[in-house]
């Protein structure tokens, strides 16, 4: 009984560390932070703060995005597990997730083409050359993700 007190306690322990020490916040790539990136695009100061206003200015709108989408998954998930849940309303409450998991994709969109508006002609250029290659690489196992460390990766994410 003693041996498994002290597991519990130090399981709880693990776990109340574990919580603790990750942040919670989502991580995701700017590329714009990457000085590889900035220098080879040829990005001003000025663009890259433009950037980080742009990136800044739909955080809060991404944040709710993503709790509505997480809660009707949620909500997803109990009508499967409800016998008594009709197909109907599974199928209705399926594409109110699809709806709003569009919705996110299209102000992913919108806040690309503005980032993309502060480019000119030949960064645009240079920056779509530098993710087919990152795309590519990736594809064949030689880039890393943001999930990922690998040595010799190129534009690794900034940290």
């Amino acid at each position: 009984m003693k041996k498994l007190s002290v597991f519990a306690g130090l399981l709880i322990f693990v776990l109340a560390v574990t919580v603790f020490a990750y942040p919670g916040k989502h991580k995701y790539y700017k590329w714009w932070e990457n000085e590889e990136i900035v220098k080879e695009v040829g990005l001003t100061e000025k663009q890259v703060t433009d950037l980080n206003a742009i990136d800044e200015s739909y955080v809060d709108q991404f944040k709710k995005l993503r709790s509505e989408v997480k809660a009707l998954r949620g909500e997803l998930y109990d009508l499967m597990g409800d016998p008594k849940s009709t197909d109907e309303a599974i199928i209705a409450k399926h594409k109110e997730k699809i709806t709003k998991k569009t919705e996110k994709m299209e102000l992913k969109l919108e806040k690309k083409l503005k980032m993309r508006s502060l480019l000119n002609d030949e960064q645009i250029v240079t920056l779509s050359g530098i993710f087919k290659e990152k795309m590519a690489a990736y594809k064949e196992g030689k880039e890393c993700s943001y999930k990922q460390e690998k040595e010799g990766c190129s534009y690794k994410d900034k940290q």
